[in-house]
């Protein structure tokens, strides 16, 4: 018999970002701190309800090499976002190293390797390979073709675990404001993707975000998302407030 899990909570996080120009160009760090705080259940049975309190924290740092050139190393711990690790209260530390190349002013390259240690002793290697081109500005809009390569060293019913995944997309991006004060985003990614025993089969990602500058120092915001992978894919929304100091 299936497990069904709930889970319904808050998240609070801080953000610090301080310009180091005497590094580089485009050089600076970056710090988050914060906690999210969970209530969840489980039916017909399974885990007994729980409040999971998770700490979240993250530190971020990027450099430029001239004008072309942008190189970025990060490391965050967070928790799984589905209600199954929720409620068995799984988290995970995660580092990614990465790089930008802009080849022309429209055409760019992108790489990103991530890697994931998990609280339940599970491990999981990402990488992502992204060529795109911008077409026009105001408003931007590209097309890109992007490669990824996702496994996990052992297999979990309580959240996505990839093996030996392998993804083909052509995502299409664009961004615009509306007015002074609000911004929006739409991206729309179809594409190919296979497991491991596994045919290739059609996928389609999208997701779109919107800004308002309520002040100088206070925006609201909301994303929605829809992430698809071979076997796998999620929907995911979510609405806050931005305070800057």
């Amino acid at each position: 018999m299936e497990t069904d899990f709930q889970a319904v909570g808050h998240q609070f996080e801080g953000k610090l970002r301080y310009e180091l120009n005497e590094l580089g160009p485009r050089s600076a760090i970056a710090f988050s701190a914060g906690a999210a705080g969970f209530s969840s259940r489980s039916s017909p049975a399974g885990s007994p309800d729980s409040s999971p309190t998770y700490p979240l924290g993250s530190i971020h740092f990027n450099t430029g090499i001239g004008d072309n050139v942008d190189f970025s190393i990060g490391a965050d711990h967070s928790y799984v976002n589905t209600a199954g690790a929720i409620a068995n209260h799984i988290s995970f530390f995660r580092a990614v190293g990465g790089f930008k190349l802009r080849a022309l002013d429209t055409l760019s390259l992108a790489a990103n390797h991530y890697f994931f240690s998990y609280s339940d002793n599970n491990e999981r290697n990402r990488t992502e390979v992204l060529i795109e081109n911008r077409f026009w500005k105001d408003p931007d809009f590209s097309i890109g073709a992007q490669f990824t390569f996702d496994d996990t060293r052992k297999m979990s019913d309580l959240f996505w675990t990839p093996d030996n995944y392998f993804g083909l997309m052509a995502p299409f991006s664009l961004r615009t404001r509306l007015g002074d004060a609000v911004s929006a985003e739409v991206t729309v990614a179809p594409g190919v993707g296979k497991e491991a025993g596994t045919d290739f089969s059609f996928q389609l990602s999208a997701g779109g975000s919107v800004k308002w500058n309520v002040a100088d120092n206070f925006s609201l915001y909301v994303t929605a998302s829809r992430y698809e992978a071979a076997t796998y894919s999620n929907f995911a929304a979510i609405a806050g407030a931005l305070i800057e100091f």
